[in-house]
């Protein structure tokens, strides 16, 4: 359930590290994703699996133990059991959005997760946040 504050909540988060770099383990999609939950609800969706990695290796690693673990073939799939899907073209606020991601493939997800704002996703890229449209083919989740 989210928390009363959850929207000047997430507002500050994104104010917070609007500007900080990408760091694996520590401050890349998945991180930036479970936080956003978090500060919504209080808890994250992947807290068990994190921070369990420093480098793209050890995050291919624990990607690929998560999914064995949740007994799912995808980041796609394991989110299905954490979250609602929101079923349209523009998802609520907060939620959870996953776009392809070709840059990724190398490291095992081949997507990218991030935090819908409005109409407009913010992705986490190398030097911060990236603010990018919600566009067709996108993935989203709602979070309650």
């Amino acid at each position: 359930m989210k928390k009363d504050t959850w929207e000047k909540d997430l507002e500050i988060y994104i104010e917070e590290i609007r500007n900080k770099p990408f760091d694996w383990g520590i401050h890349d999609c998945v991180v930036f994703a479970n936080q956003a939950i978090k500060v919504q609800t209080g808890k994250g969706f992947f807290d068990e699996f994190l921070p369990d990695y420093d480098t793209a290796i050890k995050a291919n690693r624990t990607y690929r133990t998560m999914l064995l673990e949740m007994n799912v073939a995808t980041i796609k799939d394991a989110i299905d059991t954490k979250l609602t899907r929101f079923i349209g073209m523009i998802p609520p606020k907060g939620s959870i959005v996953c776009a392809l991601e070709r840059q990724r493939i190398e490291y095992g997800i081949g997507h990218k997760l991030g935090v819908a704002i409005d109409h407009r996703a913010g992705y986490l890229g190398w030097n911060g946040l990236q603010f990018e449209k919600i566009k067709s083919g996108d993935v989203f989740w709602t979070v309650d």
